[in-house]
């Protein structure tokens, strides 16, 4: 019985001293696995016009500098988010940290289009934008368009978001005419300059956090007026503060991740001191399924103050649910999901055919032509389409979709586009 128990304590003993080293092991890995890499320097292979300053801004802290591996892989990520390299890589060689891309061209003429539920709907913009304007993966964009029923053009540059040291900062200016239509036959035009400017800060707590200020105002003239109504005209302007968080990767024939934007502020019509209040939430979501696979999602919502219909959000065919009338649908508050299921084939090395099954919802609540509260409606669609994807070229595809629209009415509607529909 004696020799049974002596068994049994060296048994225990010698298990409690492999559990103890496993222990210690593991420990030691841990801290092994979590020790930072020290990095002296950056270096580049392929970035021919992208300046190396552009790409080590992505990093939190300049070198020399100590990285997780979780910071590298960030790293990577922003990288992949420029959207203007098809491919992008990063590996810790002793203390180099070495960036391999390969650019894509990124002078690209703007001919984007979009059909509308009529030849009177159809969205065209016609001009020329620079993804990487002097090697700072700075978008400079100038352009002609018809959209809304009206004409006008634009001029405007944006830095990108993904520097870590610093403010991004971007403007638009915007001079055309825009139409407005309601069920009861009225309707009109405004006509007049715009200008949007904004700015992104830097993460803020978490690398996947920033603000945003936006400041928007826009000089409207009323003109061609359908019925016995005609709306205020003067001036609008509007402030907004956004939070974004933003864990999403971008790629031309995969993505993931998430990106969540909410912004909010004040706004009024002058001199006829009426509300322009706004909301506005957006998320993009990615979930690769495969290589070549990929589930992706849009959402989108937003509210504004009732009162002035100039103020109001539309919703469509071009943006919001494929099929649906443009141009008529103006609403203060309204929601829409869009869900694609997107399969790449590759048919050479920058050249890729992209199959599409999606899926369009929406609810809005429409405004009447005094501003008040109207209809609220529903619509769905379904369909699938076909995507070229040349990933030589920076943000540009020919896509053609079919949509079968479930509701407000039952119709077939093929659309073009040269963008993904999100």
């Amino acid at each position: 019985m004696k020799l049974r128990i002596d068994r049994i304590m060296r048994i225990r003993t010698t298990a409690f001293r492999w559990l103890a080293l496993g222990a210690t092991l593991l420990m030691w890995c841990g801290r092994a696995a979590a020790q930072p890499h020290f990095v002296a320097r950056v270096v580049s292979q392929g970035a021919v016009r992208t300046k190396s300053s552009t790409l080590e801004a992505l990093l939190p802290r300049l070198p020399p500098a100590r990285y997780t591996d979780a910071e590298i892989a960030d790293f990577e990520r922003r990288l992949s988010n420029l959207a203007i390299f098809d491919y992008a890589r990063v590996d810790c060689v002793d203390d180099t940290l070495q960036v391999t891309v390969r650019e894509k061209w990124t002078l690209i003429p703007d001919f984007s289009f979009a059909t509308g539920k009529t030849p009177a709907d159809l969205y065209l913009a016609a001009g020329a934008t620079e993804y990487n304007f002097l090697g700072l993966a700075t978008e400079l964009a100038i352009s002609g368009y018809r959209e809304q029923r009206g004409f006008g053009f634009s001029v405007g540059f944006s830095e990108h978001d993904y520097r870590q040291q610093r403010w991004a900062y971007g403007a638009q200016l915007a001079y055309g005419s825009a139409g407005s239509r309601f069920d009861d036959g009225r309707g009109w035009f405004t006509t007049g300059p715009t200008l949007t400017a904004w700015a992104s800060s830097p993460p803020v707590l978490s690398p996947y956090f920033r603000y945003q200020v936006n400041a928007f105002y826009q000089a409207e003239k009323i003109e061609d007026v359908d019925g016995d109504y005609r709306p205020p005209g003067g001036s609008a302007v509007q402030l907004g503060l956004g939070l974004t968080y933003d864990n999403y990767r971008w790629g031309d024939l995969n993505a993931s991740g998430v990106k969540i934007s909410l912004v909010m502020g004040p706004g009024f019509f002058v001199p006829a001191a009426q509300a322009r209040h706004f909301a506005e939430l957006t998320g993009v979501f990615a979930l690769p399924l495969a290589r070549y696979t990929m589930l992706a999602a849009k959402l989108s919502a937003a509210l504004s103050s009732r009162g002035n219909a100039n103020a109001s959000y539309l919703i469509g065919s071009i943006e919001g649910v494929r099929g649906l009338d443009d141009s008529l649908y103006r609403n203060w508050a309204q929601s829409s999901l869009n869900l694609e299921l997107r399969q790449a084939i590759p048919l050479f090395e920058r050249l890729a055919l992209q199959l599409v099954a999606f899926s369009d919802s929406a609810a809005f609540q429409r405004m009447d032509p005094f501003g008040r509260r109207a209809q609220a409606l529903v619509a769905s669609s379904v369909g699938g389409g076909v995507r070229i994807v040349p990933t030589f070229l920076a943000q540009f595809l020919f896509r053609f979709d079919v949509a079968y629209l479930l509701t407000p009415t039952r119709q077939w509607f093929p659309q073009f586009g040269i963008a993904q529909y999100f």
